[in-house]
């Protein structure tokens, strides 16, 4: 029996079904954040495209901002490279 169950939160968040809704959400709100997951130990960039959230591992050089999560919550901070 094969186990369905995804192994990290990049295969959890891409399979969420991205529709024009929730892409139009993003928009305008940021072009590009890195995300760093200490749980799982990955660094994720997530960026809003014109139809899509592209989602990919690692982390972006100039992102827009930058979420740093943990057991005690989120840290969100304004990347001003």
């Amino acid at each position: 029996m094969e186990n369905s169950k995804p192994s990290s939160a990049l295969d959890v968040w891409r399979k969420i079904n991205q529709t024009p809704d929730i892409v139009n959400f993003f928009q305008g709100i940021f072009d590009v954040i890195g995300i760093t997951i200490e749980e799982t130990n990955e660094e994720l960039t997530i960026a809003v495209g014109d139809n899509e959230v592209n989602i990919d591992p690692g982390l972006p050089e100039n992102p827009d901002f930058m979420i740093d999560g943990n057991d005690g919550g989120l840290n969100i901070t304004r990347d001003r490279r």
